[in-house]
């Protein structure tokens, strides 16, 4: 385990580093023996595992290891939950019993009414995806944006901003003195682009002071199915699946569809 990310020095006056000062770390390493005798309680460990979780379920976690999982009661409400119940994914930083001041999630706020974010951002991750397929670009078409079906902001916690440091010895007492102010922000992305109809989820990170958009591979989900819209490059560049919408044409290896 330990205590927390990097938060010193510069990076504690980015919002990156308030949340690493929130975010500790903890690794669960079972011996084979538990893992054959106790199997249904690891796999619940990995499905919490993104999933907001706090020191008090490590703590509940321990009274059963100690009480070889079976005497402890299965309620999964309370401050502490053990990590072998399933954690609720709709679980808040109040029932986590988390102060508002140390709560690192973060609020979905609707962006849709700003057309022109909305053109941008969805034109920045259509270009990402026919960068992707360059290195195709005989077989794949060039996608261009249908429409943005939604757009939404990444909001931290008004708490996470103004917080300066610990007003006490215990970190019970916050000093809300911050002026601190965004340089970028996360969007998330819904789409269509065309050809193809392919419906992309994408979430990427905004500049707020040039403007531009950061775009990841591992960001992007495609929501819809492509069946053999990608059929050129299933074998050859079978990563290019999703964002392939082949050319129809012949040629002596037959029609790419």
């Amino acid at each position: 385990m330990a205590d927390h990310g990097s938060r010193f020095s510069d990076i504690r006056q980015t919002q990156q580093g308030k949340l690493e000062e929130r975010l500790p770390y903890f690794s669960f390493s079972f011996p084979l023996g538990f893992k054959a005798a106790y199997p249904q309680a690891v796999e619940q460990l990995r499905q919490n595992r993104k999933r907001l979780t706090t020191m008090f379920d490590i703590h509940e976690t321990f009274h059963d290891l100690l009480d070889n999982n079976q005497h402890r009661k299965s309620s999964t409400k309370g401050r502490g939950i053990s990590l072998f119940k399933p954690i609720p994914t709709s679980r808040t930083c109040k029932e986590a019993g988390i102060e508002p001041h140390w709560c690192a999630c973060l609020n979905w706020a609707d962006a849709s009414q700003d057309k022109m974010l909305k053109a941008s951002a969805g034109k920045a991750i259509v270009n990402y995806l026919n960068s992707l397929t360059e290195i195709a670009r005989d077989r794949c078409e060039t996608l261009s944006l249908d429409r943005v079906l939604s757009l939404a902001r990444f909001v931290p916690k008004k708490d996470i901003l103004m917080f300066k440091q610990s007003a006490d010895a215990h970190g019970d007492i916050p000093d809300l003195t911050d002026n601190m102010t965004l340089n970028f922000e996360y969007l998330q992305v819904n789409l269509v682009a065309t050809p193809g109809q392919g419906r992309f989820e994408t979430t990427l990170k905004h500049s707020l002071d040039k403007g531009d958009f950061t775009v990841h591979t591992d960001d992007i989900s495609r929501t819809n199915m492509y069946g053999n819209a990608s059929s050129c490059v299933q074998e050859s560049l079978p990563s290019l699946r999703p964002y392939c919408y082949c050319k129809r044409r012949h040629s002596r290896f037959g029609l790419w569809r």
